[in-house]
């Protein structure tokens, strides 16, 4: 995130100074300029009550959220298994699908299940735990999940789909699920994969409108303290190699994030 500092031409709905956030095109340099161009059709208001630093945890693992989520059908009392519920992109994920009155089962690590408790998910199971599948069926009254949004792997992903009913929805967002396992004809289940980098190349204008749109939904929802934020920390551009070394090693959930100055 960062102000405005000039524009174009044509872009009559940004104004020099305003602060804005985007998420970045990791086919282009500048994520750590202190002055990068960017397309004014990524960028997003930042309210006035959002710090620096809340605005630039949010477009990389929010609008990823609302990607997976878009790609559903209505949900409102469908049931919906979340996996890593509690790291960066999970915990946009489960908030806004319990906005849309769906019925969200979780899996995370232990210490995270009283948070997603209070906030309203059916059940949380630990995924160190074999059993941890079963435990959120069970849980389920043993039915199936109408949809699942997979935060691990395409390989976890695909063994979940066992776990889907007749008509089902799978997002995998860490890779997309090569090959469906399930025969033709039979559970019919939907496929879906998440790219948000890929918007930059391939999304249309109206697309960036929608998602642009949906983060100052975000970003309005941060200012006013309904949308939790994960866990930060903070530091100089000499502290980024550390910050990297930190995150390869027991980082899960945190947003590191860099002030260029």
């Amino acid at each position: 995130m960062g102000i405005i500092s000039a524009l174009g031409n044509g872009l009559r709905h940004l104004r020099v100074g305003a602060r804005v956030a985007y998420h970045t095109n990791l086919k282009h340099n500048g994520s750590f300029a202190r002055h990068t161009i960017v397309p004014g059709r990524v960028l997003m208001a930042v309210p006035a009550a959002v710090s620096d630093a809340a605005a630039a945890s949010l477009p990389c693992p929010g609008l990823t959220a609302w990607q997976a989520l878009a790609k559903l059908p209505d949900m409102s009392g469908e049931t919906l298994l979340v996996t890593a519920a509690a790291g960066s992109v999970g915990r946009y994920v489960t908030q806004l699908a319990l906005q849309q009155n769906i019925r969200v089962f979780a899996s995370s690590s232990r210490e995270d299940h009283a948070w997603l408790q209070r906030l309203g998910v059916q059940a949380a199971a630990d995924y160190h735990d074999k059993e941890w599948v079963s435990q959120l069926r069970e849980a389920n009254g043993g039915e199936p999940f109408h949809a699942i949004i997979d935060l691990v792997s395409s390989k976890q992903a695909t063994e979940l789909i066992a776990q889907l009913g007749y008509y089902g929805h799978i997002v995998s967002v860490v890779d997309r699920i090569r090959q469906n396992p399930q025969p033709p004809f039979t559970y019919c289940v939907s496929l879906h994969e998440i790219a948000l980098g890929a918007q930059h190349e391939f999304g249309s204008d109206r697309q960036w409108q929608q998602l642009v749109q949906a983060g100052e939904r975000m970003l309005e929802q941060m200012a006013s303290e309904t949308l939790a934020l994960p866990p930060m920390k903070s530091g100089e551009f000499a502290d980024l190699p550390s910050f990297l070394d930190e995150f390869k090693t027991n980082g899960q959930g945190v947003k590191y994030l860099i002030q260029l100055s």
